[in-house]
């Protein structure tokens, strides 16, 4: 018999599935090594959430701090309280450190019953203008909750600014409110009437 004409056995069929094992834990030990310094890089890049802010109105008397607040949510107990004051005009000032703010917005629909007329920064702090307004639009028990401010950079980005205690505003009584007419109906436009009705 010639040399070349004998056949080697093949390894034993263990030795291959344990192979095959190996280099399947061989890949799966790459792939996870790979999504975990993926993950590790994206986490230092993302942008740290914002810390919640306590704000004020200072000299208003309109506004006063109530007991009423999630403190498990927010990590403060109360809330802040505006009375309503049809067309009143207050200023809100909270720290900011950012950059520079050329817009800002209270709520998330197009009426709300604070509106932002101006800001304006002053060092570490940033004064909005606010406008009491649009009460024709809520049912006159209902409660616009602020959680936040959502600010307008220079550089046209965004940044939502979290309150550590929410902001309360409380619709008005049906004669407190000057643009409301005694038929709930007239502003009912769709979506357009947020609060009831």
């Amino acid at each position: 018999m010639l040399l070349d004409e004998v056949q080697t056995p093949g390894p034993p069929a263990a030795g291959r599935a344990r192979r095959r094992r190996r280099t399947v834990l061989v890949v799966l030990l790459v792939a996870l090594v790979g999504v975990t310094v993926a993950t590790l890089e994206s986490a230092s890049t993302a942008p740290a959430p914002m810390p919640r802010v306590a704000i004020t109105f200072p000299g208003d008397p309109d506004v006063v701090e109530s007991d009423w607040g999630n403190e498990d949510v927010y990590g403060a107990a109360g809330s802040y309280v505006l009375a309503y004051e049809h067309d009143d005009r207050t200023t809100m000032v909270l720290p900011w450190s950012g950059g520079d703010v050329v817009g800002a917005r209270l709520g998330d629909d197009e009426h709300n019953l604070l509106t932002v007329e101006g800001i304006a920064q002053d060092g570490g702090t940033l004064l909005v203008d606010v406008l009491v307004t649009n009460c024709r639009y809520f049912h006159e028990r209902a409660i616009d909750i602020y959680t936040g401010i959502t600010l307008t950079l220079d550089d046209g980005g965004t940044q939502v600014v979290p309150f550590d205690r929410p902001l309360l505003v409380k619709s008005p009584m049906l004669a407190s409110c000057p643009d409301r007419t005694l038929d709930r109906g007239d502003d009912a436009r769709g979506n357009t009437f947020r609060r009831g009705g």
